[in-house]
């Protein structure tokens, strides 16, 4: 079975994923419940896609958590793929891979690989997710719904798609997931 492209979001409740100014962060709440903790690490991945400008913010920030701190050893040693058209060198050392061109195609080629080494998870940005999704290259959504409304942004979907809903879920920080799967 080929390996699956899994979508971890977080979004307001008025649906964007980024304010009108591509806030990815200011918004988020960041004490997550233990319950949430618990259920986003039974989400099972072993390779992480991001777009660079997220992982600007993204890698750093995980390597200067705190021991101890929950999913950092995954978020820290799990193999990345940075997709950047501007960035001609990288930043972040040999467990990430900076690709200038043919993104979609390295992410079809990693779907394509046997599904028993593991899924692969893309957090964003904002572009990126927006361009796999076009290109229908995402199998599952897990939606972090904030708490928030931010009245104007920037939305995940720019076109027509159809999921199923796996799961919703409620969490104490208030925070509620979507599952969804692509209908086939």
């Amino acid at each position: 079975m080929p390996r699956k492209l899994m979508l971890q979001m977080h979004m307001s409740i008025d649906g964007y994923i980024a304010g009108p100014n591509n806030e990815l962060m200011e918004w988020i709440v960041y004490n997550f419940s233990q319950d949430l903790n618990d259920y986003l690490s039974n989400i099972k991945f072993n390779d992480i896609i991001l777009g660079h400008k997220l992982a600007e913010g993204f890698i750093p920030a995980w390597q200067s958590m705190p021991s101890g701190t929950p999913g950092k050893e995954l978020m820290v040693n799990t193999p990345k793929m940075v997709f950047s058209t501007t960035l001609q060198e990288n930043p972040w050392g040999e467990r990430v891979r900076l690709l200038n061109s043919g993104f979609e195609d390295e992410v079809g080629k990693m779907k394509a690989q046997d599904g028993s080494e593991g899924d692969v998870m893309v957090y964003g940005g904002v572009q990126t997710v927006q361009a796999l999704i076009e290109k229908g290259l995402v199998d599952e959504l897990f939606l972090l719904v904030e708490p928030v409304a931010l009245g104007e942004g920037k939305k995940l979907f720019s076109s027509r798609t159809s999921y199923e809903v796996m799961e919703t879920k409620k969490f104490e920080c208030g925070i509620a997931v979507l599952h969804y799967r692509k209908k086939v």
